[in-house]
Parts: C-alpha cells; structure tokens; sequence
C-alpha cells in the first residue's frame, strides 16, 4: 500500500486561505507546518529559526509547500534545492501582478523583485489561483489596457504550472431564510495602508455610498481613521467602518446583505467575494483577473472605474431577488472539495515525477 505524501508546508500569518489548505493537507497527507513572522524583525528572526527546523524535518519530507513566491518562498525552495526535495508554490496575486501607479506588488521592489524572480524560475511547480496569474490583460486599473502576469514579466520562465482555483465550504457559508435581507452594500477589506486601499478600490466604495444616500454601506476591516486619512471627501452618514470580523460575524452580515461590492483593481481569487456570494448576496464586481469567471451572469460586472457606472450596478443589484444563483454557481464551480482533490493531485505528481 502506497504511504501518505509527506509536505513541509511553510506559512506566513493565518489568512482563511492558508488556514484552509493547511487543514486540506492534514486531512489528505501527512503535514508538518512552520509558521515564518510577517513583521521586518520578526520574519528574520523565524527565518534563522527555519534553518534548524528544516534541517531536522526536510529529509522527511516528499514535497516543501507554501503560498506566495516572496521571501517565504525563496526560503522554501531554497531548502528544496539544498534538501533535493521537490517545491510547489501557490500564486495568489501580489507576487503576479504589478500595479505601478499604486506600488502595488513584488514588482516594486529591486530585491523583492528579484527574489520573485528566483523562486518562479526554481520551484518545480507554481500553483495559481487562476489563469491570469499566468498572463493576462487588465482593461480596469490604468487608462490604457496593460498586460500582466508572471510570464508578461519574465518570459523566460520555464517552469510547471498548474491552476488550482481556491475552493470554499458550502456547509458553513450558507443563507439564512429566517433573516431578511437589507437595503445593505456589503464589502470586505483589510487595508492597512495606502496601497491596500486604492487597489481594492473603496474610494470607489465610498464615492458610490455618498451617490446612493438611501441605501446603507458597510465596510469591514478598515479603520475610520485610516479610511479619513486616505479617502480626501467627507465620508457620507450612510457609510459604517467595521474592524475585522471573525468568520461567523462575517457570515452573519453575509446573511443579512443584499448586495457585495468589490471594485477592486486587481484580485487573484477573492475569499470575501465567493463567502458573499455563498451566502445568497448579489455581486457587483469589476472586470479584472477571477472576478467575470467568479460572477458570470449572477451579478453586475463594471468594466471601467467609472463612479455612475457602479451606481447603475448597485442599484440593478438593488432589484434582483435571485441571490441564491450566486450560490449556486460558487457551489458548482469553486467547491472546496475540488481544490482538496486537485491540491493533492498536483503534490502528488512531484513524488510520482
């Protein structure tokens, strides 16, 4: 009988979806998991502490697994190469996708830049979350239309790819027909500086609210005192800053919104959007990276940063009733089993090659 794959899974702070492929890869393969520091001092002081960990743990180990091809990632394949253990990285956005008018992404840093660089052309597999991680064209974020994406950037690029879309559980984001709906423009966030806030595009979330007096706007995980500082308009009386939310008091306003928005200018596959959209909201979403696959005909989709355009879209969304097909489609395209299935699928094939 064939033994379990073992993975060395390195990790950088508990986001839902590392927290999500952690408990995928302990269910299916036998998993051991070192946590690396998120903060300047803190990250270096992990990765010294990663050294002797890996050097204890690495022999053990089929496949060295992590999400994002920044510093964690050039650790990971670092060992792998000095271990001769195959790596596998997760693509999940900052590390595909440059954004210079907002010094959004990897590719705004010489030395992050390059670190990038190193571990794409090193890993043996590259995991995106969707195909435009690969190449694409954003018609949303600039003026003019701009080509990104790993291979746009270094085109030299040889290594194996396979997308492995995120997947989400629709056993626990689930509507509830007990609680009514709301006239409530939902959106989720955590900006914690400039960069943040203008690519997930809440001024565009506020600038709507202050058109759409009549309907409530509420946005979690940023701070009002951030939101004054970045957003240079008076922010309307309709509008409420939440702070992070647990999963179950997301769920709940999930439950109780009519509408999510999410304006951003780039995505590589948004958790908050499909939590939404579980749960019976209607989406009004931009046109960029997973967003059109992820919405399809069970929402609005914006095609330019245009205010009145998003007004039109949440007052459309305002009227549909069919929520519940937003479910179903996540349901259908994005189960969670899937990307438990094909996870595993692509590890394994690093042990079979």
């Amino acid at each position: 009988m064939k033994r379990r794959l073992r993975v060395l899974m390195v990790k950088v702070g508990t986001a839902t979806f590392i927290e999500r492929d952690e408990r995928i890869l302990t269910e299916q393969c036998d998993l051991k998991v070192f946590r690396l520091g998120s903060r300047s001092w803190a990250f270096v002081w992990s990765a010294i502490r990663f050294v002797g960990w890996v050097l204890r743990h690495g022999l053990w180990a089929d496949v060295f697994f992590t999400r994002f091809a920044q510093y964690n990632g050039l650790l990971l394949v670092l060992a792998g190469k000095l271990l001769r253990r195959k790596t596998a990285v997760v693509l999940g956005g900052s590390d595909s996708i440059w954004i210079p008018r907002y010094h959004y992404g990897v590719y705004d840093h010489w030395l992050r830049r390059r670190t990038t660089r190193w571990t794409l052309r090193h890993a043996d597999l590259l995991l995106p979350v969707h195909g435009s991680l690969l190449r694409g064209v954003n018609t949303y974020s600039d003026e003019s239309p701009r080509d990104e994406g790993i291979l746009v950037y270094h085109p030299d690029i040889t290594t194996r790819t396979t997308v492995v879309h995120n997947g989400f559980d629709p056993a626990f984001w689930t509507p509830d027909e007990r609680m009514t709906r709301e006239d409530v423009v939902l959106t989720v966030a955590i900006a914690e500086d400039w960069t943040v806030f203008m690519t997930k595009g809440l001024n565009y979330f506020l600038d709507t609210a202050a058109r759409l007096p009549q309907y409530r706007f509420v946005l979690v995980g940023t701070h009002r005192d951030a939101a004054d500082r970045w957003y240079h308009e008076p922010i309307g009386t309709n509008v409420e800053l939440l702070p992070p939310l647990s999963a179950a008091d997301l769920r709940t306003l999930y439950r109780s919104a009519k509408v999510f928005a999410h304006f951003t200018l780039t995505e590589g596959m948004p958790n908050v959007l499909c939590e939404a959209m579980l749960c019976g909201c209607v989406p009004v979403g931009s046109t960029v990276n997973s967003l059109p696959d992820i919405i399809g005909d069970t929402g609005i989709l914006i095609a330019k940063r245009d205010v009145a355009e998003m007004t039109r879209g949440i007052e459309t969304a305002m009227r549909r009733t069919d929520g519940l097909r937003a479910r179903a489609r996540i349901v259908e395209q994005y189960p969670l089993a899937r990307r438990a299935r094909e996870l595993t699928a692509a590890l394994e094939s690093l042990r079979t090659n």
